[in-house]
């Protein structure tokens, strides 16, 4: 049994309280846990925090129902005799409750993405602040720096090698957006074009479409887009998604059938070719195409 997360996880948990047993953090990561066992209590679960004091919580009272399921499950499995049967009542039983778990806690891996990243606007803005402080013309700018080198500060304003290393590094930073990397470290970087001009990529989404190019490197080219154009980008993610309600079609340098894109682009009824090498270096922006979403081709339209 591997457990999806250990006790502790999003709290600051030290022991839970079960039926009058305390058990130790450590204790409930086992796999070995007496929460695993059938004849567990059904009595509600407490929990005691790191400060001492006492609190119902949800995600212990979550963890123990999960876990009394399976147990309850696979229990009447363990205490059959052996004997030489088909192993297909065994999965019948256990796929089942298997699919249940799934549903039940598969949304807990948006919740914990959210949890974890909704940090990161605060951090943005303390690291903001002290970049202000320092004295730089770009607050932001002191996310060139390492943690160690930050940590190093002692005075009020930023030393001159430091303001020199993030000068170079943010020119090395604002240059690798007009360079691709190669594809193959031992080749030249080539386009999968035919003869004709047309390139080939893998079908996203069926449909076809033409407009003019817009090439999305980062978040400050949304604003710019217009209603109608066809996005280009290296790839996208779900913070992209008010773009495909402006887009006619979507072309990506990555992905395929599964990704992000593709995905949206389906559900929006969009056509979309994903994979397109270089997309964002062999098209210009205002360049108008014709995107064959089926087929999974990108045609200038001069060459159409």
């Amino acid at each position: 049994m591997v457990w999806p997360f250990a006790a502790g996880d999003l709290m600051p948990v030290t022991t839970v309280r079960v039926a009058g047993a305390t058990l130790s953090s450590s204790t409930l990561a086992e796999p070995g846990a007496p929460f695993m066992s059938a004849g567990a209590s059904k009595q509600p679960v407490s929990t005691v925090t790191s400060q001492g004091r006492a609190s119902r919580s949800t995600l212990p009272t979550m963890r123990w129902r999960w876990n009394q399921r399976v147990a309850t499950t696979l229990s009447p499995l363990s205490s059959r005799p052996v004997r030489r049967v088909s192993t297909a009542a065994p999965r019948r039983m256990a796929t089942p409750a298997a699919t249940r778990l799934a549903r039940q806690f598969s949304w807990l891996d948006d919740m914990e993405h959210f949890q974890t990243t909704r940090i990161n606007p605060l951090i943005r803005r303390v690291l903001g602040a002290f970049g202000r402080h320092l004295g730089l013309e770009a607050p932001y700018d002191l996310f060139f720096l390492t943690k160690q080198e930050i940590g190093r500060l002692d005075s009020p304003t930023l030393p001159e090698e430091l303001a020199a290393l993030i000068a170079e590094r943010k020119r090395e930073h604002l240059a690798a957006f007009e360079t691709e990397p190669s594809w193959d470290l031992n080749e030249t970087a080539t386009h999968d074009r035919d003869e004709s001009g047309v390139l080939k990529g893998v079908p996203g989404s069926p449909g076809v479409a033409e407009g003019e190019a817009y090439l999305v490197r980062r978040v400050e080219d949304f604003p710019k887009m217009r209603q109608g154009a066809i996005l280009i980008a290296k790839t996208t993610n779900p913070s992209w998604t008010p773009l495909f309600y402006i887009c006619s079609a979507l072309i990506t340098e990555s992905g395929g059938p599964l990704s992000h894109g593709a995905v949206t682009a389906r559900e929006l009824g969009i056509p979309a070719v994903m994979f397109i090498k270089g997309a964002l270096t062999r098209f210009r922006n205002g360049e108008r195409l014709k995107v064959d979403g089926l087929r999974g081709v990108v045609t200038p339209i001069e060459l159409s």
